[in-house]
């Protein structure tokens, strides 16, 4: 047996269902495993794993000890933005007319990209959101969201003009922040950001050029070459 593929009739091809709340995922040799519990009595060689319910019975696999490398039991409790669709994107691109083109204003919208978590730590990395200036994206927030966790920082670090960033729960303003190349906090780049949405049933995430401090400071040609942020590892808590 090469493997198992289980099908549901309410997820497209290809994708990713989200998880419930109280699933585990498993690292195993190639790949990994949703579950929702496991167990390994001390005098019992192998995990019995319980996959979920089928007829009203819970149905479960055994699978030796050597095989799982990993247990995850936070992994249902958090959910990955990068990989939840959101419900709107509208994006601006400021090449007036230009943005008549479908190439040209693909490149502008929000792009899912993976990066480092340090500099000295190259092989483990983070899903993160490339978001460009003139943006906005708006998520449908589960019932049980309790916190949202992400890093903000410039993804340009090249770029003369700083981005201003808001967060919007519900049409509440819950943050708005610069992000430039001098932002660091807790001795990382960027600014960390940890917000109460209990009870929130959207999310809104609005990214624009940052408006020059007086008007003979630049001309207006200089915000256009903010660089677009790097929205790291965004994640729901539940």
């Amino acid at each position: 047996l090469a493997g198992v593929c289980w099908l549901r009739s309410e997820t497209k091809p290809g994708a990713t269902p989200e998880p419930a709340v109280n699933d585990i995922l498993l690292g195993l040799p190639g790949g990994s495993l949703r579950c929702r519990r496991i167990s390994r009595p001390a005098s019992q060689a192998d995990w019995t794993i319980e996959l979920g319910t089928l007829a009203g019975k819970a149905a479960t696999v055994s699978l030796p000890a050597i095989a799982v490398h990993s247990i995850d039991y936070a992994f249902g409790r958090q959910i990955d933005l990068t990989s939840r669709p959101p419900l709107s994107t509208s994006v601006e691109p400021y090449f007036t007319d230009l943005a008549a083109d479908d190439t040209l204003r693909s490149y502008f919208h929000p792009r899912v990209v993976t990066q480092p978590v340090s500099d000295r730590d190259q092989a483990d990395s983070v899903p993160g959101l490339l978001v460009r200036p003139r943006t906005e994206i708006i998520w449908g927030l589960p019932p049980d969201s309790r916190r949202l966790q992400m890093r903000l920082l410039p993804a340009n670090t090249a770029a003369i003009s700083p981005a201003v960033i808001r967060i919007d729960v519900d049409g509440e303003e819950r943050l708005q922040a610069t992000i430039g190349r001098a932002t660091t906090t807790d001795g990382r780049p960027g600014l960390p950001v940890n917000l109460d949405i209990h009870g929130g049933r959207k999310l809104r995430l609005l990214v624009d050029f940052a408006k020059p401090a007086s008007a003979d400071a630049v001309s207006t040609a200089v915000p256009l070459l903010g660089g677009p942020v790097l929205i790291q590892a965004p994640t729901i808590e539940r």
